[in-house]
């Protein structure tokens, strides 16, 4: 049975965004025919230890909640990118548990980080996070993610990122790329 994962930050112990979680994970039940789990008292929950500067909470769910965790969050280090194509027909519309298909092409990927592409030549996003560019002072994001993150939602509610589409020869027009999710939001 698939099981999925959310992922929050916590900011010296105080939850990010958790209505937005809570929605994803009762639109995921909902689509996918399953009763969603209570969010758990993330912040109640969280080690004393750790309810200062930036914490990843990270639980796996499908009926009932498991393999919660808190730790310290160091944002990886990106310097590089490089395009890599999806399998044709390749969906990932629910954080799914199963990320087979996107830790292959960041492993085979040649740069720090994989540019994943569609079908139709098309930026989704990279292999754990939707993508923000920086074109003349405004942020844009590819206006077909594989999966419509949390982050991602959040800044274009706030009108501070604009989904557009982006090719691959598109990329020259962008002088900065920024992966953005749960834990990283969009530095303003």
């Amino acid at each position: 049975m698939e099981e999925f994962i959310e992922t929050l930050r916590l900011e010296d112990g105080k939850v990010q965004l958790q209505p937005l979680h809570q929605a994803r994970m009762e639109r995921t039940a909902r689509d996918l025919g399953f009763v969603c789990p209570p969010m758990p008292p993330l912040e109640e929950l969280c080690p004393e230890p750790l309810r200062k500067g930036r914490v990843k909470c990270r639980f796996v769910y499908r009926e009932a909640i498991r393999e919660l965790s808190f730790t310290p969050y160091t944002p990886r280090v990106i310097h590089t990118f490089a395009p890599m194509a999806l399998p044709v027909g390749y969906k990932y519309s629910y954080k799914s548990l199963d990320r087979a298909v996107l830790n292959r092409l960041k492993a085979e990927c040649p740069a720090d980080e994989v540019l994943l592409v569609d079908s139709e030549g098309r930026i989704t996003d990279c292999s754990f996070a939707n993508l923000a560019l920086r074109r003349e002072g405004r942020w844009y994001t590819p206006d077909s993610p594989l999966l419509e993150g949390i982050q991602r939602q959040h800044l274009i509610l706030e009108s501070l990122l604009t989904p557009r589409t982006i090719r691959v020869a598109d990329l020259g027009e962008y002088d900065q790329i920024l992966p953005i999710n749960a834990m990283l939001p969009l530095p303003l």
